[in-house]
């Protein structure tokens, strides 16, 4: 949680902190249903005393439900849109994600990641050169596969990390983006209205045979009194 909120911390103060940002900041906190009534104020205060680096934000419940996520969400939304210090810091002057503040703290974390995983790699090497047992050999050599599978990974995000961010590109990739997200946009209406069309369709059927119904109780009622 620790290197969560300072990467929060960096991302939203940045080297050229904007205080109108903090307030576009919800901390949702959720498993209340967990935890007893009795218990859940003192726990979000000590919470909130964790979290005093991210004064001005707002601290929001969720309680598992759709009507408490929509809430949330709906304030989120609704804030004035400001940019965080990550976005100065990449913008003005143009750098490297590496050389902001945001960029530093995951570097140091990715460095601290790779290290642990190499001091493991060693362990591995030396637990298949001392063993003779094959299944456990198999089974040595599938965890040291699936760490170098993680530490590739984790050197691909490092290599992001100090690549420079080609802005022409970033352009085009947004415009793209925005692109799509329209075309899902209209997607989504157009199969709204196929599906708001096919249920009028069986409404009005409904409706015609409720119609037919209705005459023929009429019809049965008269022909009995």
């Amino acid at each position: 949680m620790k290197h969560n909120a300072r990467m929060l911390e960096k991302i939203v103060k940045g080297a050229t902190p904007n205080p109108d940002a903090m307030q576009n900041v919800v901390i949702v906190t959720v498993k209340w249903g967990q935890i007893p009534v009795s218990d859940r104020a003192g726990m979000e205060n000590t919470l909130r005393s964790d979290l005093m680096d991210f004064y001005g934000s707002s601290f929001m419940r969720h309680d598992g439900t759709k009507f408490s996520a929509q809430g949330i969400v709906n304030y989120a939304k609704n804030r004035t849109a400001v940019l965080f210090g990550l976005q100065k810091d990449l913008i003005s002057p143009k750098r490297r994600p590496s050389a902001t503040s945001a960029g530093k703290e995951l570097s140091g974390h990715i460095g601290g990641l790779i290290q642990a995983a190499e001091t493991r790699k060693a362990n591995l090497r030396r637990r298949i050169d001392n063993t003779e047992d094959d299944d456990e050999i198999e089974q040595l050599e599938a965890d040291r596969k699936q760490l170098n599978d993680a530490m590739g990974h984790l050197d691909r995000e490092d290599t992001l990390l100090t690549t420079p961010i080609d802005w022409n590109q970033a352009a085009l990739d947004n415009e793209a983006l925005e692109r799509a997200l329209e075309e899902r946009r209209e997607l989504a209406t157009k199969d709204w209205k196929a599906e708001y069309d096919t249920l009028k369709v069986e409404y009005d059927k409904l409706a015609v045979e409720n119609g037919k119904l209705k005459g023929e109780l009429v019809r049965f009622l008269c022909s009995k009194y």
